[in-house]
């Protein structure tokens, strides 16, 4: 797993990124690896929290770990209400805290496109902002 945070650390670099996008902190890995509000939560923690902001990094990120075989583990909201961001491998958590903008959107297919941390309700100001006429509802089924 060293090896994969040193490629991955290299890679963006090489991308310039020029802020140290990923965590070792103690306090960081176990807010990571660990809910309160969760049903599950196994021993392990993962090794490291990774902060992408954009979907390059993102495809950057799952290459090394896919090269070196490192569990991914997504991280957004944080309830993990299910034991979803568990890492009981290990495994880098690659939390989208930073990835929150709209990347496209269609007004008259009423189609979206969207970074995976905007959350309803932000997006539901935004949608307002443009004047769209639009708004995406709870869903009452989850």
């Amino acid at each position: 797993m060293e090896n994969a945070l040193k490629e991955i650390r290299r890679e963006l670099i090489k991308s310039g990124e020029e802020e140290d996008i990923i965590s070792t902190d103690p306090d960081d890995l176990l807010a990571h690896g660990y809910s309160e509000w969760s049903t599950t939560n196994p021993d392990g923690l993962p090794v490291a929290v990774v902060y992408p902001r954009s979907t390059e990094q993102v495809s950057t990120i799952a290459r090394v770990c896919y090269k070196y075989r490192v569990p991914i583990i997504p991280y957004s909201g944080g309830s993990s209400l299910e034991g979803n961001f568990s890492a009981p491998y290990g495994g880098i958590s690659v939390d989208f805290a930073y990835m929150d903008r709209i990347i496209k959107f269609n007004k008259d297919d009423m189609d979206i496109v969207v970074q995976p941390s905007i959350g309803w309700q932000d997006l539901n100001e935004k949608l307002g902002r443009m004047d769209s006429g639009l708004f995406f509802p709870i869903d009452p089924g989850e």
